[in-house]
Parts: structure tokens; sequence; C-alpha cells
């Protein structure tokens, strides 16, 4: 039994680690995604600017406008770009939590491990 809880609590701190680590890699990816966006979009409006982009794009298809003109090219690419920063900016914020859980478990696991080689060792 006291191999086992050794093994959780170590399991653990391997938990608490691993979401330490995700919680600055997932400011900074945030972050990067902030810089590279042009000027005028910033996180606060990027869904606003996202929806005003697929409804011109939107509008463009229903007109019947052919794919190389170049308005659909342009509109296309923005509403491409601006999706993969929506996207990445949702899996920066997905990181976060992940690593919060991590964190959380991680302290339970290491707990828990404690407990069971303390009942144990008092038995």
């Amino acid at each position: 039994m006291r191999l086992l809880g050794l093994l959780v609590v170590i399991l653990g701190i391997a938990a608490i680690v691993f979401g330490i680590l995700f919680i600055p890699q997932a400011s900074d990816a945030k972050q990067k995604v902030a810089d590279s966006l042009s000027s005028g979009v910033t996180l606060d409006n990027l869904n606003e600017k996202y929806g005003l982009i697929s409804g011109a794009f939107s509008q463009l298809v229903a007109a019947g406008m052919p794919s190389t003109d170049p308005q659909y090219v342009m509109v296309l690419g923005q509403r491409t770009s601006l999706g993969l920063a929506k996207s990445s900016v949702g899996l920066a914020k997905f990181l976060n939590t992940a690593g919060m859980v991590n964190i959380i478990l991680g302290v339970g696991l290491a707990l828990g491990g404690c407990a069971l080689m303390m009942k144990k060792s008092q038995a």
C-alpha cells in the first residue's frame, strides 16, 4: 500500500508541474495572437469583426461573385485569418483552463497519496 501511495503522490506532483507549465504557455499564446492582429482588431472586438467579415462574405457568395474577383479573395482571406485568430484564442483559453484543472487534480492526488501512505503506517 505504501508503494501505491508513493506512486499517487508522484503522479500528483507531475500533474501540478504540468499545470504550472500550461498556464504561462497559454498567456504567451494569447499575447502572440494579440500582437499578430491587424490594426483596428483587438481581442475584445475579434468576434464582432469576424461576424462583420463573415456577413460580407456571405453577401458576396449570395450575389454570385466569381472566386477570381479580387474583392472576393480579400474578404475570404480576412475571414480565414480572423477565424484562425478566434480558434487560437479559444485554444489558449482551453489550455489555461486545463492548467488550472491539472493543478487542482495534482493537489488532490498528492493529498490522497499522502493520506494513503499515512493510513498504512498507522495500521
